[in-house]
This record gives structure tokens, C-alpha cells and sequence, in this order.
């Protein structure tokens, strides 16, 4: 299995962010700490939050039934690597850092 580590993701340039209409305080208080959060779907990708960055991810790394601030599970939120789900314990875990 390849992984991709958050160095992959490209981070929403500040000038791309001052266009997007997420810019305002509307996503400040959104809690995207514990794992990436969704924001919205874009053309050609989609835009990930995790702690104060926007991240543009692959449409594949994001299942379309996902909502504004649903998390990303199936992406680990210490490495960004791509997570494996275990169905004995019904969790997804980071096959790199065990978690």
C-alpha cells in the first residue's frame, strides 16, 4: 500500500483563500483537531480542514456522502497516511504510526 503524507496535500494558498466565501469566520470554531474535516467539494478536488489549514485533498480520499465538518477517517490525522479499516474491531487504523 502507498501512503500519502501530508506533505502530498497542497495547502489553499492565501490568495485562493481570500476568493473561497469559507475565508470568513464561518469555519473558525470548527473543531479539526482530532482528525481532517470536510469542507466543501471543489473542481478537481476537495478542501480539507485540519487545525488552522485548508488542504486540498483528491476527491478519492473523500466519500461523497460526507458533510461540512463530518471527519475524514479514512485518512490518519497524525500522518495523513491513507488508513486501513479493521473489520473485526470496526475501526480504521493508521497502518504507519499503529494508531
Amino acid at each position: 500500500m502507498i501512503s500519502l503524507r501530508l506533505s502530498e496535500y497542497e495547502t489553499l494558498d492565501d490568495k485562493l483563500l481570500d476568493q473561497l466565501w469559507y475565508k470568513s469566520d464561518k469555519f473558525d470554531d470548527l473543531d479539526a483537531y482530532d482528525h481532517p474535516k470536510f469542507i466543501e467539494r471543489r473542481v478537481g478536488f476537495a478542501i480539507v480542514k485540519y487545525y488552522d489549514e485548508y488542504y486540498e485533498f483528491p476527491h478519492d480520499k473523500v466519500l461523497d456522502d460526507k458533510k461540512v465538518g463530518d471527519p475524514i477517517l479514512e485518512v490518519c490525522p497524525d500522518c495523513f497516511a491513507d488508513t486501513i479499516y479493521d473489520q473485526k474491531k470496526k475501526e480504521f487504523y493508521c497502518p504507519l504510526c499503529n494508531r
